[in-house]
Parts: structure tokens; C-alpha cells; sequence
């Protein structure tokens, strides 16, 4: 058989080595087919013969197999370890959250914990324990409806000992592993009637009976909750009794600061009865259309045999005591005396005629004077006078009718307490003291 030439495909004669037609160099098939199957010098040779150099290669390639599946399993571990701690730490923190009574944030950490390992069972339960102490009845279903698409029969098992899944969830998963300086737990946060019970401890006044002033007890008189600032939340308003003798109040306001209660603001009305003058204070909360809260002090006090002082304070309650009017209107048998805040009119000295005689007109303009006054400050607070101006013969009734009192058909006022001085309503003695209090705080 001839050879063919591979570039211009002329058969030339067996045993040519070179094409008869264009010159190229023929090659035998024997020849090409040992071209194409040359091995690297030697290395067919070695590993045909059951040498020693055969048995270590075999190893090698075993050994890096071996390694290879090795690196992989380990990192599937890690991965899976991994997984496990970011799961615990969740749970551990909901954990603490919990115990803290911080159902908020406890309710994210167990949502969390679900999130990185929905098929465990253990943060479903204890975020369902959040929904019930919250009284959350919806996400109470919406958990247990989730909890049993999410998790396995086989990881239930697993989760009471028995090894039928295939998840290799490592046995610590669940368990508590706190992240933070372990806590005592937290006490339980003061209410107002903690507050009211402490300040009965420090001391409380005699209610309902009679006593001397100058020996009797003082500290707390009353004491009130309600929202006073339109903030939708409640404060407490305390009145204690700082100085029986000389009639010293003392006012304190306690509101919500996030979620302790911290004492808001305080106020001390001295109303000066150093020498023991005979009287009635009245002590109310007034809420206006605005649903403002003020608290009126009404004041009724003898001063001496021949002289009266009729008269109040006006607080606005807004996070703070604002006084927004003191004031007083003194009878006696030589003339009379009006003041509005630091502003007065006295008649001794103003409204009397070449004569000695009063001037029924300049009683008349004080009077109105001091009428318009005092109302424009009440009529803020909701509380309508009679604004009646009498003329000079009237002037008691004129002054009456021009300041408020405690209404007890009005809903929109609550009476806190009442102290009188002197043995009876008649005032006999001045070193008594009567006090009532008519508000009704639960304290256990």
C-alpha cells in the first residue's frame, strides 16, 4: 500500500520518504500513532511496573482526597456552630429582656433567634410567652400557626432526644448563654401609691378630729390622681402640711418621665398665721373646656376682732405649678383693703372724703377694678363669678360674690382637702385644728 501525502495527497510507492509530486516528507502511520501517545520520558515505564514510586503516588492522590472531603465537612461545622451561637445569643438576650419586664425588646430578640433558625422550637415558645404576658391574643395565633409550618416533626424529635433528622443542629441550641454581666432582677417600679405609702410613713396629719396645732402632727394632708396636663398620662398631687402652727403648705407633683416616676415640681403657700388668726382653707382641682387642670386655695380667715380677708390662690397645673393669681380682700370697720397679685387698693387711705367718710364712688371703681381683675384670671381656669359690684353698703356681699367657691355639683371639680383653725366653724380658738380629706387614694 502506498503512502499518501499529506499536503497535496499523492500516492507515492512504499518505502518513499519524500512526496514524488511536491517534495514533502511522508511520514508512516506507525510512526504517527507513536507521536501521538508519547508519554513523559520514563513515566510509563515506572508506573506499569509494581514499584514503590507506584505506591506513594497512589497515596498522594488519596491523602489529598482525604483532605479535600475533610476541609469541606469542617466548614460545613463552622458554618453550622456558627449559625447555632448567633441563634443562642438571641435567645439569651430576649431572655434577659424578659425578666427585665422589657417585652419590647425581649419580642425582637425572640424574633430574631426564629429568624436565623426558623425550625427550632424554642424562641416560638418564648415569644409566645411575651404575647401572653402582654395580653396579645392575635400574635399569640399568628406564632403558633407559624411555629408549626416551620418546624419539623424530625427536629421535635431531635429536640427531645430522639436522633431522626438530619439537621445536625448542635444539642446547645436554645439554651441560655448571656452575652451581657449577668443581672439581679430588676425591682419592681415605684407606683404613686408607693410614694403616697412612704410619705404616710414619714408622717401623716390627724383627719376627722381635733388637735393642737402647736403640738399636733404634720406631713401629708391629701393627695390626688388624674391626668392634670393633658398629656393622656396621670400625675399624683400631694398636699402635706409643712408647719402647723404657722399654716405652711407644701405642694409636690409627680409625673412619668419614660418609665419612672420622678417628682415634676413643688410649691410652698406660707400663708402667714404666725399669729394664730382663725380661718377655713379650701383646697380644689378645677379642669376647664380646654381640659386644663388649676388647683384654688380658698382663703376665709379672721384676722382680729374687727377685720376678715377673703381671698384664694390660683395655680395652673402644666408639668409645673404656675401661680397665676394671689389674691385677698380685707374687710374692717374703717374702710377695706383689695389686692391683685402685687397690686393694691386701700380704702384707709384712697376712698375717704375731706370728712372721714367713705366715697361710694371710689368704692365703687375699686370694687370693679379689682372685680375684672381677679375673674379674667378665673375665667381661664373656668371658673365663673357672680361679678356682681355692689354699692357701698354691700360691700361684704360684693366681694363674696367675686370669688369662687367649691361647687359639689360641678363634675369638673374634685375637692381635695379642707383645714380649718379654731375648735369649731365659729373659729373659738385659734390653736386648733380640723382637717379633712376628701380624696380617696388606694393604698395597699
Amino acid at each position: 500500500m502506498g503512502l499518501f501525502c499529506e499536503q497535496c495527497g499523492h500516492e507515492n510507492e512504499a518505502g518513499t520518504r519524500f512526496c514524488e509530486e511536491c517534495g514533502a516528507r511522508l511520514e508512516t502511520a506507525s510512526k504517527k500513532q507513536r507521536r501521538k501517545i508519547e508519554w513523559p520520558s520514563g513515566l510509563l515505564e515506572r508506573f506499569s511496573k509494581d514499584t514503590k514510586e507506584r505506591k506513594v503516588m497512589i497515596a498522594s492522590l488519596a491523602a489529598v482526597l482525604v483532605v479535600g472531603v475533610m476541609i469541606a465537612g469542617l466548614a460545613i461545622n463552622v458554618n453550622a456552630n456558627v449559625t447555632a451561637a448567633e441563634y443562642n445569643k438571641s435567645v439569651a438576650l430576649g431572655d434577659q429582656y424578659l425578666a427585665n419586664g422589657d417585652y419590647e425588646q425581649a419580642e425582637l430578640a425572640f424574633n430574631e433567634a426564629i429568624n436565623i433558625r426558623p425550625n427550632i422550637p424554642v424562641a416560638y415558645d418564648k415569644v409566645k410567652k411575651v404575647y401572653q404576658e402582654t395580653g396579645d391574643t392575635e400574635k399569640i395565633e399568628i406564632i403558633t400557626k407559624k411555629k408549626e409550618t416551620n418546624v419539623t416533626v424530625e427536629v421535635s424529635n431531635r429536640e427531645t432526644g430522639s436522633n431522626t433528622g438530619t439537621d445536625q443542629t448542635p444539642n446547645n441550641v436554645g439554651k441560655t448563654e448571656p452575652t451581657q454581666p449577668a443581672t439581679t432582677p430588676a425591682k419592681p417600679k415605684k407606683t404613686y401609691a408607693d410614694i403616697v405609702k412612704e410619705k404616710e410613713n414619714q408622717g401623716r396629719v390627724l383627719l376627722d378630729q381635733e388637735y393642737s396645732a402647736a403640738t399636733g402632727k404634720v406631713g401629708l394632708v391629701s393627695a390626688s390622681v388624674r391626668d392634670m396636663d393633658n398629656d393622656g398620662e396621670d400625675e399624683l398631687l400631694t398636699v402635706s402640711c409643712k408647719d402647723n402652727k404657722k399654716m405652711v403648705l407644701e405642694l409636690e407633683l409627680y409625673g412619668h418621665e419614660e418609665d419612672e416616676i420622678v417628682k415634676l415640681d413643688s410649691e410652698t403657700v406660707d400663708f402667714d398665721d404666725a399669729d394664730n388668726p382663725k380661718g377655713e382653707y379650701d383646697l380644689f382641682l378645677k379642669s376647664n373646656e380646654d381640659e386644663e387642670t388649676y388647683l384654688y386655695i380658698q382663703r376665709d380667715r379672721i384676722l382680729g376682732t374687727d377685720a376678715g380677708e377673703k381671698g384664694g390662690l390660683l395655680y395652673k397645673i402644666d408639668g409645673e405649678f404656675e401661680k397665676t393669681l394671689d389674691t385677698a380682700a380685707v374687710e374692717s370697720t374703717v374702710g377695706y383693703k383689695l389686692t391683685v397679685n402685687e397690686d393694691t387698693r386701700d380704702s384707709n387711705a384712697a376712698a375717704q372724703t375731706p370728712s372721714g367718710q367713705l366715697d361710694n364712688q371710689k368704692v365703687k371703681e375699686d370694687m370693679s377694678w379689682w372685680a375684672d381683675e381677679i375673674n379674667s384670671q378665673l375665667s381661664d381656669a373656668g371658673l365663673e363669678c357672680n361679678g356682681d359690684i355692689p354699692d357701698v353698703n354691700t360691700v361684704h356681699s360684693g366681694i363674696e360674690n367675686n370669688l369662687p367657691s367649691f361647687d359639689s355639683d360641678d363634675e369638673t371639680q374634685e375637692h381635695i382637702c379642707r383645714i380649718k383653725r379654731g375648735s369649731d366653724e365659729d373659729y373659738v380658738s385659734g390653736d386648733k385644728l380640723f382637717i379633712e380629706d376628701f380624696t380617696e387614694l388606694a393604698v395597699e
